[in-house]
């Protein structure tokens, strides 16, 4: 998942932005992504430089490392 910053011109601005888990990396990973990500941010900008502030929302399936389910 990758956030373009370079045509944030504004000194404050609001993104909001789904990405579908098959738009996703996952290859390899201990969890697999089974739902939506949603990112909601600020990002706040002084020259060239961010601060994001924000929430990132999905569901993770992992694996239990007890019984080995998911």
């Amino acid at each position: 998942m990758r956030l373009e910053l370079s045509h944030i011109r504004q000194p404050e601005t609001t993104v909001a932005k789904v990405f579908e888990p098959a738009d996703l990396p996952g290859e390899g990973e201990e969890y697999r992504v089974i739902a939506p990500v949603e990112l909601r941010l600020t990002s706040h900008k002084d020259h060239d430089r961010f601060r994001l502030v924000g929430t990132v929302k999905t569901q993770l399936e992992l694996e239990c490392s007890r019984c080995v389910e998911a």
